[in-house]
């Protein structure tokens, strides 16, 4: 598996015997890997076991990064996320790793769109499972029925973060696999109702033989689609896109039936609606077109909210496109493999004498251990959410729901690993164990998105300033070359941080042979 920035600086350090900088998005199980360090150098012994974690690349991972450079993503300690408890926390079990999958996805999506964030592009392979399930996997627990599509929004400005590089892996991928499932990227509230009731586009006469074709495959699964859009602002807000967030948030969790009536279609009926969401916006925009309602109302919160890991995303040299950019041939195969491997809808008629598609779905199980750990988790959340929780309030609703996005993550890994390995479909603790901890990376997530809409633009300077002099500089650079290599618009803004930040001492201002430069405190 691929080590993250943050894994592979934090092994790096311990390796060394260098003592431990707080950073924001260390696996859980590699902080208790570190945590068995304290206060010794780790032995070969040591080294042979994170080996059977990790594999045997990590080293070339762990060692090509140099463990005093600046840290690549320090926590922000004005942002407050609270730690789970001791009995809480779970790292990997032993034995054949879960979802194996979801590590050569990445492995070949970071060589695809090295820039893009590990966070991202984990978030698009599991988008692609649960597209490729096609809601036909249902876990049935007492308090109602659990599918596995989700809803993802990658959230970072623009150009910098190489989100649209990403997105287009991903689709890369979808469109290879199962591109019958896919819809337009944008459509108002009544033809996205439309399309998801089976009805055919206006046009299908005109459109070429393959695209009819998807149509007609499509059909069959009209209401289990899946879009990307590299905007959401250019779904919601516009004036004729109004209603698509009831939309939206009616069919999160895949009701039987959801109906509507508009003035030129009529009535429309979705009937096993599943629909899997990949959104992009920056913070800028969504700030723009989402206030406290849309935290309060449960439409944001049904989404995981996903930022950048590291503040510093380091630019990889352009090279020709090779045989190792193309997506791997075991990667399509096995991704179709679960699609293929789940039953294909049977034509019911309905009563106008018409025929319908009707899904079929399997039951999968969770082992009683599996079942265990969701309990745990759930009720130590739900505690975050109580008056004596210190949560921002708005995040009540992304805490409600994560535990079932775990359960749904924990259901993909498992289904994909049953595709590739046979065998019954039972969540069990491995796919929990590393679903908590792909959930508990959206929760940090949640929280920085919420701090970096709540911070004013002040604040924000200040951050760029902190995290350029983070950088390792050859000489303490000027005021203007801080705001140069912060990338802040204005002079007056970038020296009003200098000084607000010189003066709180968090820098310190340097004479070297007559110039005025900055440094850390």
């Amino acid at each position: 598996m691929n080590l993250s920035e943050t894994d592979a600086y934090a092994l790096a350090r311990a390796l060394q015997g260098l003592p431990q900088v707080d950073l924001l998005g260390v696996s859980p199980l590699v902080h208790m890997m570190i945590q068995n360090w304290v206060g010794r150098t780790p032995d070969a012994g040591d080294i042979e076991q994170a080996r059977k974690w990790f594999g045997t690349p990590f080293i070339q991972q762990v060692f090509a990064v140099d463990p005093k450079s600046a840290a690549p993503n320090a926590v922000n300690h004005d942002q407050y996320v609270p730690r789970l408890p001791k009995g809480v926390v779970m790292a990997r079990t032993a034995g054949k790793p879960a979802g194996r999958w979801l590590d050569d996805f990445m492995t070949w999506a970071k060589g695809r769109a090295a820039m893009t964030d590990d966070l991202f592009l984990e978030a698009g392979g599991l988008w692609l499972l649960s597209l490729a399930t096609a809601r036909r996997a249902v876990l049935e627990l007492d308090f109602g029925l659990i599918y596995n599509p989700i809803y993802v929004l990658w959230c970072a400005g623009t150009t910098y973060w190489r989100k649209s590089t990403g997105l287009r892996a991903v689709e890369m991928i979808a469109r290879r696999t199962t591109p019958h499932l896919m819809l337009a990227a944008q459509a108002t509230p009544e033809m996205l109702m439309a399309r998801l009731a089976g009805e055919q586009p206006v046009n299908f006469d005109r459109l070429t033989p393959d695209v009819q074709a998807a149509e007609i495959a499509g059909a069959h699964f009209a209401g289990q689609r899946g879009f990307i859009s590299d905007e959401v602002s250019k779904l919601f807000a516009k004036k004729y896109m109004e209603g698509l967030p009831e939309v939206l948030m009616e069919m999160y969790d895949s009701p039987p039936v959801v109906e509507q009536e508009f003035k030129t279609q009529g009535r429309l009926i979705v009937r096993n609606p599943g629909l899997s969401l990949l959104f992009a916006t920056t913070p800028a925009r969504l700030g723009a077109i989402f206030g406290d309602a849309e935290w309060e109302d449960g439409l944001l919160p049904r989404f995981a909210l996903l930022t950048p890991t590291s503040a510093i995303v380091r630019r990889t040299h352009a090279q020709r496109a090779g045989a190792q950019h193309e997506p791997p041939g075991a990667l399509i195969k096995a991704l179709r493999a679960l699609y293929d491997g789940l039953p294909e809808p049977e034509q019911a008629s309905v009563l106008d004498g018409t025929t319908v598609a009707n899904l079929r779905t399997v039951r999968v199980q969770i082992s009683d251990a599996a079942l265990e750990r969701f309990n745990v988790y759930a009720d130590a959340l739900h505690d975050f959410t109580g008056p004596s929780g210190g949560i921002d309030e708005r995040l009540t609703g992304v805490y409600g729901r994560l535990p079932i996005m775990a359960l749904k993550v924990a259901m993909s890994l498992m289904l994909i690993d049953q595709a590739m390995d046979g065998g019954e479909r039972v969540i069990d603790l491995r796919h929990w164990a590393r679903a908590q901890e792909i959930v508990e990376k959206w929760r940090g997530s949640a929280h920085r998105l919420l701090s970096d809409l709540n911070r004013s633009g002040d604040q924000k300077n200040e951050d760029l300033v902190l995290d350029f002099l983070r950088l390792a500089h050859t000489r303490p650079p000027s005021a203007l070359e801080i705001m140069r290599g912060a990338r802040i618009r204005r002079r007056v803004d970038a020296y009003a941080a200098i000084d607000a930040l010189k003066e709180a001492g968090l820098i310190m201002e340097v004479d070297t042979s007559g110039r005025k430069g900055y440094m850390k405190a």
